[in-house]
């Protein structure tokens, strides 16, 4: 009988912690419900075979660009980040092309079957008792026990209805804006289309197009919300294998008879709470740790050939351009955060001689994955890169106006300034109360930075170790500077992109209490593995009130189909209760089928009914840096010449808005402040004018919700209600 590696033996163990995790942290709901532990494991297998699905093709993929690659560098881990590459790139031009989405299964059905197969095929052939299976031995209770239990708290925030979890992210705001919202919009519209109401279509949108598959495969985009969610925690735990195989390839000349290395490598990055947040909503960050962990595998692994050749390393740029240019379509900020570090890193790394070809492999291998986005982009604006680098390729149908607000929000604090924002969030979690009113303080990035960056000076300065594994820990250290310095000073200095080199950091770890060559120094690190595995778990355990799992199984109670139920059933007095405090989705669902509201300040429209049955809309909606009906009707009414008042204005404005066949205004007050006080809002909604709006004698009042924000009856030109 075949023996399974201690690998396996590790995956076992920690699937059936994780497992046990999901069921006991799933008893965290409200009082008198019954435990979600249950229905999140159900959920995981019901929704989350179509994401397998996809990792398998990408799996497939992975097996047939591997070979492409020179002998040396064919490490078996990096087929899935390579394939994942390449699955992203077919998305986004399977959608460019107007072939995926309603109406075009049975092409989604062919995308992700044929490279599935390869998939299998693979694993196949790895099966225990296939040879090369590792004899080194490791008490799975010392590592593979802890890897389950972040693992466990993935998977079941992962299962939890879009919406619920996290604070720091106001319950997954971006995703029901854009990460979900968009591929919903393109799954109706038959393919990826140009969305001038939605920003955030303008970027590469890579993610988005793979939800957009899973959407399609599902057959339901709501539906599918969950599979996508579930899509990104396997990705997740993806990362966690890659920056594993990074620690290895590190300290691939260390003494590390156990392979601690790896594993500690892995646990290091999932024992990070903000990787278990944003690996379990429709996110994109973690397709982007898993390009790092790869590129900067590619690297070292290179590095260690003393002899190649001119064709090689354009074999290998090419590879580094498909993972890194998935990267950037992943998240286009990876250009400052992963392609640049990466390129420092090779430059530390490598002698002079090789880096032409691999400069030359890198462009040509990051253009063509990038070509779908490029190409997609020219054709709608004009720049191939909008809303980028418009003073060198156009603003396209944007105004000089709206350049500056989107600039305003993605521009660097600058200076001391932008240093001390990094500072604040990235090494410290804002223990020093930097945060925004309204915003939770939580300790997301725990122990990371700190113990990171510590591991990375470690590695490149230890005495005992040779001059090579001092320069690769250099090399890193390097990497991670540049990343940490150009995005304060080039960007917004948000700590929570910086996710993009958390595998350097957490490989860094390991590697470090290796190079130390002390047993003492491993019991350390074993003894704080215990300690940090727990944070994601606290983190779940304290969200929403204590009840973290309350959304599990809770599609119902966001879409207002409960609270239709409920007021269906009760008697008069409690149904006029229930409709006073009930929830937008509610209102707006049971307005009359021809209503058409316009929504002001709601930017995060995925549980709403936006279309009609026949698809026809019943919602618009806008993004902050993108103008609106009422925006536009409020400027076209100013007249420069003369000096009108509000309530002037609101009328004009209101008078377009009834042609074009709006019955609704819906106003959400408190977002709009927000964006006044960031200097984002369009000027022509500052809020003297949307008090004229709201109060004047054209509209009247139709609901007031518990948030403050108001639905607006337009009253017809005749005056009747």
């Amino acid at each position: 009988m075949n023996r399974l590696s201690p690998r396996q033996i590790d995956g076992i163990l920690g699937g059936i912690v994780g497992l046990g995790t999901m069921l006991v942290l799933g008893a965290l709901v409200l009082p008198g419900s019954p435990p979600a532990g249950p229905t999140a494991v159900s959920l995981l297998l019901e929704r989350g075979w179509v994401a397998g699905l996809w990792i398998l093709a990408a799996l497939g993929l992975g097996t047939v660009v591997l070979p492409a690659l020179p002998a040396d560098l064919r490490v078996p881990a990096l087929r899935l980040p390579l394939g994942v590459a390449a699955m992203l790139t077919i998305d986004l031009a399977l959608g460019g092309l107007g072939l995926l989405g309603r109406d075009h299964e049975t092409i989604a059905w062919l995308a992700v079957l044929a490279p599935a197969g390869l998939g299998i095929g693979m694993i196949a052939r790895r099966s225990p008792g296939a040879g090369g299976a590792s004899t080194s031995r490791v008490d799975p209770w010392r590592l593979a026990i802890p890897l389950g239990l972040p693992i466990g708290v993935l998977l079941l925030a992962a299962t939890s209805t879009p919406g619920w979890l996290w604070a720091s992210e106001f319950g997954g705001y971006d995703a029901l804006s854009y990460h979900l919202q968009l591929p919903r919009e393109w799954w109706f519209a038959g393919g990826i289309v140009e969305t001038p109401h939605n920003a955030y279509g303008y970027l590469p949108g890579g993610v988005s197009a793979a939800f957009l598959h899973v959407m399609t495969l599902v057959g339901d985009p709501n539906a599918a919300a969950i599979s996508c969610q579930i899509l990104v925690a396997l990705l997740t735990i993806a990362a966690a294998d890659a920056t594993a195989t990074l620690a290895s390839v590190w300290a691939e000349d260390a003494d590390d008879p156990a392979r601690l290395v790896p594993r500690l490598g892995m646990l290091a990055l999932l024992a990070t709470p903000w990787v278990v947040v944003t690996g379990s909503l429709a996110y994109d960050e973690a397709a982007v740790m898993l390009a790092t962990a790869a590129a900067a595998t590619l690297v070292l692994r290179s590095s260690r050939e003393p002899e190649t050749t001119a064709v090689g390393d354009a074999r290998l740029g090419g590879t580094l351009g498909l993972v890194l240019g998935g990267a950037v379509l992943a998240k286009a900020s990876s250009g400052v955060l992963v392609v640049l570090p990466l390129a420092v890193m090779c430059l530390v790394l490598l002698p002079v001689r090789r880096w032409p070809a691999i400069v030359v492999g890198t462009l040509v291998g990051g253009v063509i994955v990038c070509l779908p986005w490029l190409l997609r982009h020219w054709s709608w604006t004009g720049n191939p890169v909008f809303p980028f680098a418009t003073t060198l390729f156009g603003t396209g149908d944007w105004s000089a106006e709206q350049i500056t607000r989107f600039s305003i929000g993605h521009a660097s604090p600058g200076g001391v300034e932008a240093v001390l924002a990094i500072a604040h969030e990235f090494l410290f979690d804002d223990l020093l109360g930097t945060l925004p009113a309204g915003e939770p303080w939580r300790p997301q990035w725990w122990w990371l930075p700190i113990a990171g960056i510590v591991s990375l000076v470690v590695t490149s300065s230890v005495a005992g170790e040779s001059s090579a594994a001092r320069r690769r820990g250099r090399s890193l250290l390097a990497a991670v500077a540049t990343a940490v310095i150009a995005w304060s000073v080039l960007t917004h200095a948000k700590a929570r992109f910086l996710l993009a080199i958390a595998p350097i950091l957490a490989a860094a770890i390991p590697v470090a209490s290796s190079s130390l060559r002390s047993a003492g120094p491993r019991r350390v690190v074993l003894a704080l593995a215990w300690l940090v595995v727990l944070g994601p778990a606290v983190m779940f355990a304290t969200e929403r009130n204590g009840a973290p799992a309350a959304a599990i199984g809770g599609d119902e109670a966001f879409d207002g189909s409960m609270e239709a139920r409920m007021i269906a059933v009760a008697d008069a007095r409690t149904a006029r209760e229930l409709r006073a405090e009930a929830s937008r989705a509610f209102i707006l669902r049971d307005l009359p089928d021809d209503a058409l509201v316009l929504m002001v300040g709601v930017a995060d429209p995925f549980h709403l009914a936006v279309l009609r049955e026949d698809g026809t809309p019943r919602l618009r909606y806008t993004t902050v840096w993108t103008r609106g009906p009422l925006e536009t009707a409020l400027a076209a009414a100013q007249d420069p010449e003369t000096s009108k008042d509000a309530a002037t204005i609101a009328a004009a404005a209101l008078d377009d808005l009834r042609a074009d066949g709006f019955t609704h205004v819906l106003v959400a007050p408190t977002m709009l402040e927000i964006w006044r006080t960031s200097g984002w809002l369009d000027p022509a909604l500052e809020p003297a004018q949307i008090a004229a709006l709201t109060s004047g004698p054209g509209v009247r009042v139709a609901h007031r919700f518990s948030d403050g924000s108001v639905l607006l009856s337009i009253v017809p030109t005749d005056g009747a209600a």
